[in-house]
């Protein structure tokens, strides 16, 4: 027996068409939101003009948004690495903030 929600309407969808059935439009809707679709990732690397810094754009999509941020998190850490800001460091540079 299936467990898996995709393997169960896949299931019903091919026994209605063997069946001499047409899948209805739940059924349709129903197989769109169980289909896994391409991940597509982005990484986009821009010198700024005002500041000659390296800004870093990174977009990851993942059905598990967790797993999406942890994959964002290494890319975008390993890009800072190897893109360091002029006074050396990895982050944004650390600024003392005064008390009001």
């Amino acid at each position: 027996m299936a467990t898996d929600l995709a393997e169960l309407v896949r299931a019903r969808l091919a026994a209605k068409i063997e069946a001499g059935k047409r899948p209805s439009k739940a059924d349709l809707e129903w197989l769109a939101a169980t289909t896994e679709s391409a991940a597509l990732s982005s990484v986009e690397k821009k010198r700024s003009i005002s500041k000659g810094e390296t800004e870093i754009d990174v977009k990851v999509y993942h059905r598990d948004p967790y797993e999406a941020e942890r994959i964002s998190d290494e890319i975008y850490n390993r890009q800072r690495a190897k893109y360091p800001m002029k006074d050396g460091t990895v982050g944004s540079p650390m600024r003392e903030v005064e008390a009001a």
